[in-house]
């Protein structure tokens, strides 16, 4: 398909032709004695009729509507020159003074706003550190204090474990001595049962019933009830062994958390600021301060 009024595209890498300064008329005889003359193999690179046409044409100027038939002349940029001396003008010089001057006491109130709320974050921060400083203080002496009374009461504990050791010594002592106290009327008993068994084999006139026999009969009593008595002191000596060895282990483990918590405080009452190793855990405030 062709354009009218536009020449056909070269299919050869040739240079067109310059046209000439002057067109001369389709009608010439110029132009009729010249026609060239072109072999069927290669075509004309461009149309002498179409160029004549295209020449001959007298260019107009349609209006802007037509070249662009979608935009209504409402949406119509206007040109430079149909505004009034020729400027794009929307704020006059006063509405920029008065916005300027808005935008400079917002500043000044936001930076006075800054410098009031910097104020405020001093101050807290230092009555914060104040009072840091005056808890720490306080819980130094309250550690101190308690070291003190940690160090007395563990004394307190070695001495009275001391005397429990002591104590416990001397009723396995006893308890020793009342085994073979114990363990010794045992040759007395049975001889004076022997006796008395041996005493009823007499027969006849020789069973009487004097003093040999009165005597044993005593003897017998006498030793069943030291061997009594000696059995409920045995029985008392090892029940408060018992208690001992309840109690002592009752105060080497008091004797035990004295230690670690002394190790603890003085650990604690050792800290500074600057210590290494020094870490914050969240929730800590909630724990049972006892």
């Amino acid at each position: 398909m062709e354009l009218y009024g536009y020449p056909s595209k070269a299919k050869f890498n040739q240079p067109r032709p310059p046209p000439p300064k002057v067109l001369p008329g389709a009608g010439s005889s110029s132009c009729k004695s010249r026609i060239p003359s072109h072999s069927e193999s290669l075509p004309s690179p461009w149309m002498p009729n179409s160029y004549y046409k295209a020449a001959a044409l007298n260019p107009t100027l349609s209006p802007l509507t037509e070249c662009f038939p979608g935009l209504p002349p409402t949406k119509m940029v206007p040109f430079l020159s149909e505004r009034p001396g020729g400027v794009f003008t929307r704020h006059t010089l006063d509405d920029w003074h008065r916005s300027n001057l808005t935008n400079y006491k917002e500043s000044e109130t936001t930076r006075h706003n800054a410098e009031r709320l910097r104020a405020d974050l001093s101050r807290a921060i230092k009555d914060v550190y104040q009072q840091g400083k005056r808890s720490q203080g306080e819980s130094t002496q309250n550690l101190g204090e308690r070291i003190n009374d940690i160090e007395y009461w563990k004394s307190e504990l070695c001495i009275e474990l001391d005397a429990m050791i002591r104590e416990t010594n001397s009723l396995a002592d006893m308890q020793k001595r009342l085994e073979r106290a114990l363990a010794d009327t045992e040759g007395p008993f049975q001889v004076a049962h022997k006796c008395l068994l041996h005493r009823e084999k007499r027969m006849g006139i020789d069973l009487v019933n004097d003093d040999v026999e009165k005597q044993l009969i005593t003897e017998i009593k006498i030793i069943r009830s030291c061997r009594e008595r000696l059995q409920q002191c045995l029985d008392a000596v090892n029940s408060q062994l018992m208690c001992n060895k309840e109690a002592r282990q009752e105060l080497e483990k008091d004797l035990a958390d004295k230690q670690m918590g002394h190790h603890i405080d003085n650990k604690c009452y050792q800290l500074k600021d600057t210590s290494r190793g020094i870490h914050f855990f969240k929730g800590v405030e909630r724990i049972d301060a006892t």
